[in-house]
């Protein structure tokens, strides 16, 4: 059951949009808004960088849990990651369990859903 969720929130992850995220959380100017002083939306690699500063000072996330982490918000698989990396998916998962003891999390995609929704409030605030 929790490799099923896991590989949907995994797809939805894939298919979101920054747009999408600002027309699910508050009416908001799309990239195709005329320019303005302030963008009104980030891309959501932006958006996802910006909230994993924010994890790292919070829970104390060394430079590779936090580039895991924010590789999977990107839509990367674990094996994508590893290639990446240049290292073993042993190596990975190990960098994954620290994580998940460092948040407080019982399984990395809780922990990405928890990232996720931060970003979408990210992207809400920023639409405003």
């Amino acid at each position: 059951m929790a490799a099923n969720f896991a590989t949907e929130v995994l797809a939805a992850v894939r298919s979101v949009k920054v747009n999408d995220l600002v027309a699910l959380y508050g009416a908001g100017h799309g990239q195709d808004a005329p320019p303005t002083r302030r963008p009104r939306t980030r891309g959501l690699a932006a958006l996802v960088r910006d909230t994993m500063k924010v994890w790292v000072a919070k829970y104390g996330l060394t430079e590779i849990q936090a580039e895991i982490l924010r590789r999977a918000a990107l839509g990367e698989t674990r094996s994508e990651i590893t290639k990446a990396r240049g290292c073993s998916e042993l190596t990975i998962k190990t960098h994954i369990r620290n994580l998940l003891a460092r948040t407080g999390d019982r399984a990395f995609h809780a922990a990405l859903v928890r990232l996720l929704r931060e970003v979408a409030r990210e992207a809400s605030s920023d639409a405003r």
